[in-house]
This record gives C-alpha cells, structure tokens and sequence, in this order.
C-alpha cells in the first residue's frame, strides 16, 4: 500500500530529534505481522527525544485492524493518544469495545514493540486465539511484534 498524505515537521539536533504535528497513514502489515494491523493513522502527532528518551508527546493515532483475521471477532479498528512512558514514546490504543487494546512502543533509537491483548468472551474465541499464536496474560491474550524502524 502506498503512503497516503504525510505532512509535518522533523527536527534533529544533535542526539535529539522529534517530529511536529505529522499526519500521516503508514501501510504497516508486514511490519507488525503476525499483528493483523494494516495502517496506522497519525494525527497531529508530535514526539521528541532528548538524549534517546522520549520527553513530549501528543496526539491522536488509529490503528486499522483486519477484524475477522484467523476466525477472530477482532475490532476494524483502535484508536488512542500518544504519550511518553518510561522514556519511549507509546501509542496505546483501545478498540471500540473496549476489551481491544493494541501498544506501540517505539524508543529513541528506533526499536518498537507492539502487543495486540484480547480478552476472550467466551471459549470458543480463546481457543481461536491460541490457534492464532496468542499467548495467555495476566490481562487475556496477547501477541507481540517487535522490530526496528
């Protein structure tokens, strides 16, 4: 999928660096597999990093999901705003049901992880998930991609 409209700002200075108000939708499936994201929205997404570590961080980002992927009532899609934790820039996002989240963790040198938690409505749908390669959690069911930009 080619990129749709990108706009916004990126700063670099030194070790530091940040981006300003970017809006953009990234094509991000075969990024995050075996995560069933297709796109990532970003909406007036502002981050810096000072020193490696994420400082300031605002806006808003949507995930599209594919929702019936492996057999699974997953949400089309989850939506969030982003902010610093623990020195990484995280993009949580929760799905319309709210028993969705997706977390994207991306920290200075470029290095993410993003984890899809489920919680099963019946078992039915956690015997699909652990099919799908999720793993049980102390908060359901989660599967995790983890890369570098």
């Amino acid at each position: 999928e080619a990129l749709g409209e990108f706009r916004g700002a990126l700063s670099v200075a030194g070790a530091d660096f940040g981006i300003d108000d970017m809006t953009a939708r990234l094509p991000v499936a075969e990024m995050f597999a075996p995560i069933s994201m297709t796109a990532l929205d970003l909406e007036d997404l502002t981050a810096h990093f000072e020193n490696g570590l994420c400082v300031e961080a605002e806006g808003t980002v949507r995930a599209e999901l594919i929702p019936n992927a492996a057999g699974l009532a997953l949400p089309a899609s989850a939506t969030g705003a982003a902010r610093c934790d623990e020195g990484a820039l995280l993009l949580p996002m929760i799905g319309q049901s709210g028993m969705d989240q997706l977390n994207v963790r991306i920290d200075g040198s470029g290095a993410y992880s993003a984890e899809l938690l489920v919680r099963p409505a019946d078992d039915g749908m956690r015997d699909r998930l652990i099919a799908a390669g999720f793993q049980p959690t102390a908060g359901g069911y989660a599967i995790v991609a983890n890369g570098a930009f």
